[in-house]
């Protein structure tokens, strides 16, 4: 739901993409792909959508949001 959301909220601004990145990770294209479909914004129907390797999620578990300084 917040894919299509975000697609319908591109789409309503007018925003239209000359290139898009995304994670490897599954779920991160899936959302991609849904948000994409609904906003119809690139500006090409030819251009590809790029899985980048260097943009990763990372979950940290129990340490998420913590640094050194916060021990």
């Amino acid at each position: 739901m917040q894919a299509r959301q975000a697609g319908v909220d591109v789409k309503n601004k007018g925003v239209k993409f000359d290139a898009v990145y995304v994670s490897h990770m599954r779920r991160a294209r899936q959302t991609c792909e849904i948000a994409l479909n609904i906003s119809q914004s690139l500006k090409s129907p030819d251009i590809p959508v790029q899985i980048d390797y260097r943009i990763s999620e990372k979950s940290f578990g129990i340490f998420a949001g913590r640094n050194l300084v916060n021990q």
